[in-house]
Order: structure tokens, then C-alpha cells, then sequence
């Protein structure tokens, strides 16, 4: 059982990280890169933690 739930976590973070990257490529210039990471990082985070909670 924790095998399927390790696998259904890292494939939501996967698409969690491609959907947040996209949106941040389409929306920042190169001055706020380095902030939008930071963001991006806390934002990933935040969701692994709900995603544990979750399953």
C-alpha cells in the first residue's frame, strides 16, 4: 500500500511541477527568477505536506 501511495505522490508532484513551472516560465522576467524559485520550492512543499495528509 505505501508503495502505490509513493507512486501516486511523486506523480502529483511531477505534474504539480510542470503545471507550476509553465505558469512561472509564461509569467516572470529574469529579475524575479530567483524569487518565483523560492516561491515555486515553498509552493511544492506546502503541497507534498497536504498530499501526506491526504493519503
Amino acid at each position: 500500500m505505501d508503495s502505490i501511495k509513493d507512486g501516486i505522490i511523486h506523480e502529483l508532484e511531477e505534474e504539480l511541477v510542470r503545471i507550476l513551472s509553465n505558469w512561472f516560465e509564461r509569467n516572470t522576467s529574469e529579475a524575479e527568477d530567483k524569487e518565483n524559485k523560492e516561491k515555486l520550492t515553498e509552493l511544492m512543499q506546502r503541497a507534498d505536506d497536504v498530499l501526506s495528509r491526504w493519503l
